[in-house]
């Protein structure tokens, strides 16, 4: 496959972006329905919901460099990011005009008893979300459609399942009271109606219902912008780009929005295992080392790098349970940096 033998000293830009935006358009898709099937609470049309990485400031995946608005898209990618480019050295969390650096959650994240619920906990990103926490010692309630997976993982017993419509808020806001912290990964496609809202009006009702009970801090798993036009997947975008502006109104300082691009690892679809890694791992291997292809003119925000699924869930339950981690939007590259 030609992308085992680039070499950032040979290959011509131009025509290696070409071929690269092929690929990586084909991959997106796959990851972001991927991700997203399964996370969306308020029924299902078509597949889930999208995957995410960010960086810059902000107001749910796809690739590092947003530009302008409040949000990214997913995988498919449409326009709409939360701030400017990512090179491969910046890092994750932009609170107003200014980068902080995420925090390695080695002291304050331990302070007390932590509970954290995770909305979409089933679906790709939501498993993995779930998993993460349980395996740092912290008690988590997941909120979604089908309620507990007919798998035999150990994490599965020690999670609390609950059945719910992210539509509903009185089938789930009670489990709110208490927590720590929310993680929403609701999503979906479909049609533009049903896109905007999943994706939109369910997440700002769970964003709503998070601040009234006193949730303390609010993550929300978004998508990067990978710079195709708006009108690919546009209620998929504004239903992002809504939610992402009702996470920062309500939580200014503790709200977090991941942003990555296509997320891979392995997913559960029935019994059978989906290896996204095989395309997704390659992918990120080399976007990684030429990070400067996501600066290239027009297809850049594309060409970044896809991110495992268990450094979303890593960065996702640190900005939920420790407190001193920053408000903001974190990018891919920062995902990648803190993520492991």
């Amino acid at each position: 496959m030609a992308l085992a033998v680039i070499s950032a000293r040979t290959c011509k830009p131009i025509a290696l972006s070409q071929s690269l935006c092929r690929i990586v358009g084909a991959a997106g898709v796959l990851g972001a329905r991927s991700a997203d099937h399964g996370a969306g609470l308020g029924g299902s049309s078509g597949t889930g919901e999208g995957n995410r990485a960010f960086h810059g400031a902000s107001a749910e995946g796809s690739f590092a460099r947003a530009s302008g608005g409040a949000t990214g898209g997913a995988s498919g990618g449409a326009s709409g990011g939360a701030s400017g480019g990512a090179s491969g050295e910046s890092s994750g969390v932009q609170m107003g005009g200014g980068e902080a650096p995420v925090p390695d959650g080695s002291s304050s994240e331990q302070r007390t008893p932590r509970r954290i619920v995770v909305m979409g906990g089933n679906g790709f990103v939501g498993s993995a979300i779930c998993r993460n926490a349980i395996g740092r010692g912290i008690e988590v309630a997941s909120v979604n459609r089908s309620g507990q997976p007919n798998r035999s993982e150990a994490w599965i017993k020690e999670v609390e399942w609950i059945r719910g419509d992210a539509l509903d808020p009185s089938s789930w806001k009670q489990q709110l009271r208490g927590a720590t912290g929310v993680v929403s990964c609701v999503g979906a496609f479909g049609s533009n109606e049903w896109m905007r809202r999943i994706n939109g009006d369910a997440n700002i009702g769970v964003v709503n219902a998070a601040k009234e009970e006193g949730v303390a801090r609010f993550v929300f798993i978004s998508a990067h912008d990978v710079g195709l036009p708006s009108f690919v997947l546009q209620g998929y975008y504004e239903g992002k780009k809504a939610a992402e502006a009702a996470v920062m109104a309500e939580y200014p300082t503790t709200g977090v929005i991941l942003r990555p691009a296509m997320i891979h690892g392995t997913r559960n679809v029935g019994s059978y295992r989906l290896p996204l890694s095989l395309i997704g791992a390659p992918l990120e291997v080399v976007f990684k080392n030429l990070p400067f292809l996501s600066h290239l003119p027009l297809v850049g925000p594309a060409l970044v790098p896809p991110v495992p699924v268990s450094a979303v869930a890593s960065v996702a339950v640190r900005a939920a349970t420790d407190h001193s981690f920053p408000g903001g939007v974190v990018d891919v590259w920062g995902i990648l940096k803190e993520g492991h």
